[in-house]
């Protein structure tokens, strides 16, 4: 049983902790949490609005949310306080005191797509929680996951359809289900979900997708990248997901950059890091033409448009994110 599945089991049960430090890329498996929390604590979706807040680590003041911890709702005899990103909190020691002594009727929630904190963290989180670490699903986890949820929405599928969709979506659980709950709206009652069927589907539904903009980072032409870009957005994706999903692929070519610098061969690398087969030889081209120090860079970039994204109009964000783009093609 994965971290995910045994804190929804607790909270199924009627255990629901004072602190959870939820770490990891996987966000669809957070956003599991975060529902099952809402629904455990709070009676209407009135309930869940105003006894609910949100904060992002790198725009709010620690003293602002320790405020929200320690203030009642007005609707709900419960509170929950979700810090996204926490770790980008410059002073997080208030908020460490108040997690060591947590107010009872209040749940709060610290996020982050890091997979290690510092031990003061966790050890002040774990002495009144749940810590988890949310690790992406390997590619046999995702089919395995997919075909239970395609089967308790009552859809038969081929494995090989399975595979397709792995393949186009990715693992992430957010990602799967929505993917899911599309293709479904394209099937006859008691259809049975064929590879071809599924491949016609989604090719109806994108033209492209977010992994169309990720695997052309470092291998396509800027025009090319960023005509993808402008697809994506302007049929509707959220510009937080794509960036999202384009500083997720960052991280793993600079993992991939780090070992080679340490002297693993690609062989020990694409093993460790469970590359895809159509993925590895794209890593294997961009580690021997793009430096280091330019990752690196357009890395510090990234987390520069994060901030953009989430506090400046739309088209400021558009514009930063297309600049960051250019940087990024061949």
């Amino acid at each position: 049983m994965g971290a995910a599945d045994t804190i929804l089991a607790e909270i199924k049960r009627g255990k629901v902790w004072p602190t959870y430090l939820l770490l990891g890329e996987d966000r669809g498996a957070k956003e599991e949490v975060i529902s099952a929390l809402k629904e455990n604590l709070f009676g209407d979706e009135e309930q869940k609005e105003s006894g609910s807040s949100v904060f992002f680590g790198d725009e709010a003041s620690v003293y602002e949310i320790v405020e929200t911890l320690a203030t009642s709702s007005i609707f709900s005899d419960k509170r929950m306080v979700i810090v996204h990103s926490f770790d980008r909190i410059g002073n997080i020691k208030p908020l460490l005191d108040y997690v060591k002594a947590p107010i009872s009727d209040t749940v709060l929630l610290l996020l982050t797509d890091k997979t290690s904190v510092p031990k003061s963290t966790k050890t002040a989180a774990a002495d009144t929680g749940k810590v988890a670490v949310f690790w992406p699903m390997f590619q046999s986890e995702g089919e395995r996951w997919l075909s239970r949820y395609l089967k308790s929405i009552g859809v038969e599928t081929k494995p090989d359809a399975v595979k397709y969709i792995i393949e186009v979506t990715g693992t992430g659980k957010l990602e799967l289900k929505s993917q899911a709950e599309h293709i479904i709206n394209y099937l006859e009652e008691g259809e049975v979900l064929t590879f071809e069927t599924a491949k016609s589907i989604i090719a109806r539904l994108y033209r492209y997708t977010v992994f169309d903009l990720s695997n052309r980072l470092f291998v396509a032409r800027a025009g090319e990248i960023v005509q993808v870009f402008r697809w994506l957005v302007r049929t509707g994706e959220d510009l937080v997901k794509l960036e999202y999903f384009c500083s997720r692929e960052l991280r793993k070519i600079l993992r991939a950059h780090s070992m080679q610098s340490n002297n693993y061969t690609f062989g020990q690398i694409e093993q460790s890091l469970s590359f895809r087969k159509n993925e590895a030889s794209r890593i294997r081209k961009i580690l021997a033409t793009v430096k280091r120090g330019k990752l690196q860079k357009i890395y510090a970039g990234i987390s520069d448009l994060d901030y953009t994204l989430k506090s400046k109009p739309k088209e400021i964000g558009l514009a930063s994110f297309e600049r960051l783009l250019i940087e990024m093609g061949a």
